[in-house]
């Protein structure tokens, strides 16, 4: 793609898991269309494909990806099709008669071909498309297999070819129904590719907003491309999901008196907490917090909570008036001019393949970052109670006179090696910081990730500039330092090259790689982090839902429910939490 290098991207995240809350997206984006309209002096309302050069969805923000990429749809002919698709599928008297999913995906897949038609001239088209077209809007939908629900990544439905790891070439009324395969919804699509079949579902659980699957894919696809600006739409904050012994909260929260609400509104509440989209966006907003112009949030926080396809029937003007007064927040307003600014003149800001490691901006451009201190682990840390032992009985013991200490935390995504780690150097921190004299963080997911941290340790204890200067200082520091190398996942590097050559200090590494356990040093010294012992995952999922009345008891009440949840979700931690 010639124009990678020259350019800076747009990307644009839209929500899922908002059912008739799904058309507030559309809305907001209707307004920031609108306004680039008004600024640029144009004729008609631009359509959003020709502003971005990449849009990820997963549920309803999935098959709004298709209506806006994929269909080329003007953003006022993609609202009306959103809402001639619930009163066709969902709601009103166009629903078709049955309430069995039978019916319900008959009618909308129906549908899906008819705008195929109109659109494309083809009911059965395709989601990929000529690749001659290099300046085409990139779509993708996030999904995951049935036979995988725990699988650390989405499986992607794209419009466009990749390297490795392709999508199949599916119609696009498969991807719209594998967006929406979720229950309550939908069951299960099979898509077949070469001859295999595979059941797709929806991705929104655990992964109800795609900005950092986005972020991943734009580099996988732009490799030498820079980031100009993210913009991530939601669907509407969530009701607080709390369980009290009285039920007597009020407003959006959602509160449940023990012995007295039904277990499927229970139930409803657990499902609610992998649904939260907020989490990713705070951890966006943290990324780019030295960067103001570059991601931009937009998400209803008010009114949409209790939106249901009943309500949708009832008042069918509710989503677009909260969404409108929503936009005219004074602060929400300043951020769509800002983001309508970015949209227009995007500036090449910092390369796509460095987006997990930003430095932070100083006067006279961009330069290194402070080193980073070793996190806490999050506040609703549970059980690994075998991996904490075992890596205190590890950093306790006496080494050899030849070696380091190193240990390797090892297993695939989202199993929570990373918060195992925190959670050890957190207790060493709270025992008085005796057992290690300093605890460097390093980013270990690529080479430029390692070198800029390892640089970073090296100018704040004034030993240098560079990462040979750190490994440096290490090794003439005769101290019980502890070097912890975070997602040490890339295979293509010698991750050995990044410890200091000397006999004392201490190294963790946590990793999805299986054979970086050799790094290890001595017996015992690499552990499996897999799934979290069913109990403990049970735990976790009642900690989260009972942070405001600890002292209750709630597991005779909500055992069999949880039980079934933190079963669906593989009992992975990252998926739960």
């Amino acid at each position: 793609m010639p124009d990678d290098d020259i350019k800076a991207l747009r990307l644009l995240s839209i929500d899922g898991g908002g059912g008739p809350r799904g058309m507030s997206p559309l809305l907001i984006l209707r307004e920031i269309m609108q306004r680039i309209q008004a600024k640029d002096n144009l004729p008609t309302t631009p359509e959003p494909h020709t502003y971005f050069d990449m849009i990820g969805g997963t549920g309803t923000g999935g098959l709004t990806a298709l209506l806006l990429g994929r269909l080329r749809m003007p953003i006022d002919e993609a609202i009306k099709a959103y809402d001639d698709l619930n009163h066709r599928v969902f709601v009103g008297a166009k629903k078709p008669t049955g309430s069995d999913e039978a019916s319900r995906s008959e009618a909308f897949i129906k549908f899906i071909q008819e705008l195929c038609m109109k659109k494309l001239g083809i009911r059965d088209a395709r989601m990929m498309e000529d690749a001659s077209d290099v300046n085409a809007c990139k779509v993708f939908i996030c999904s995951r297999l049935a036979e995988n629900m725990n699988a650390e990544k989405p499986a992607l439905l794209r419009t466009y070819m990749t390297s490795k790891h392709r999508s199949p070439d599916c119609l696009v009324w498969e991807a719209a129904r594998a967006a929406l395969a979720m229950p309550g919804y939908f069951k299960p699509v099979n898509i077949s590719d070469g001859g295999v079949t595979q059941r797709y579902v929806d991705g929104g659980i655990g992964l109800t907003n795609p900005s950092q699957v986005l972020l991943r894919e734009a580099e996988v696809v732009f490799p030498n491309g820079s980031l100009g600006v993210v913009v991530s739409l939601g669907t509407g904050h969530l009701p607080t999901i709390a369980l009290s012994q009285d039920g007597g909260a009020g407003g959006a929260s959602s509160a449940f008196a023990f012995g007295r609400t039904p277990a499927s509104e229970i139930f409803k509440a657990i499902q609610g907490t992998a649904l939260d989209s907020e989490r990713v966006s705070e951890e966006l907003a943290a990324l780019f917090s030295n960067y103001p112009d570059v991601y931009f949030r937009f998400n209803v926080s008010q009114g949409m909570q209790g939106m249901s396809w009943a309500a949708w029937d009832a008042s069918p003007s509710a989503v677009p008036a909260h969404t409108a007064q929503y936009l005219k927040v004074l602060d929400v307003d300043r951020r769509v001019d800002a983001a309508v600014v970015a949209l227009l003149a995007p500036q090449m800001r910092v390369s796509i393949a460095a987006v997990n490691s930003l430095p932070a901006p100083q006067a006279g451009g961009i330069v290194g970052k402070p080193a980073k201190a070793v996190p806490p682990p999050i506040s609703t840390f549970t059980g690994r109670s075998d991996a904490l032992s075992l890596l205190r009985a590890y950093f306790s013991q006496k080494k050899s006179a030849r070696t380091q200490h190193i240990f390797v935390l090892h297993g695939p995504g989202g199993a929570g090696k990373t918060q195992i780690a925190c959670k050890f150097v957190d207790e060493c921190r709270s025992a008085g910081g005796q057992m290690f004299t300093d605890l460097i963080l390093v980013d270990a997911s690529n080479v430029q990730t390692i070198e800029a941290d390892l640089g970073a340790l090296a100018v704040t204890k004034g030993a240098g500039k560079s990462h040979s200067d750190a490994l440096g200082w290490l090794a003439t520091q005769r101290s019980n330092w502890l070097l912890f190398f975070d997602n040490a996942d890339d295979p293509s590097f010698n991750l050995s090259a990044y410890m200091p050559k000397c006999t004392h200090g201490n190294i963790l590494i946590t990793t999805r790689n299986k054979s970086v356990q050799q790094l290890g040093a001595g017996s015992q010294s690499a552990y499996h982090v897999y799934k979290m012992k069913k109990d403990e995952a049970i735990d976790l999922l009642l900690q989260l839902l009972c942070k405001q009345d600890p002292e209750m008891s709630v597991r005779d009440i909500l055992q069999g429910m949880a039980s079934q949840l933190v079963e669906e979700l593989g009992c992975f931690a990252l998926a739960i939490a």
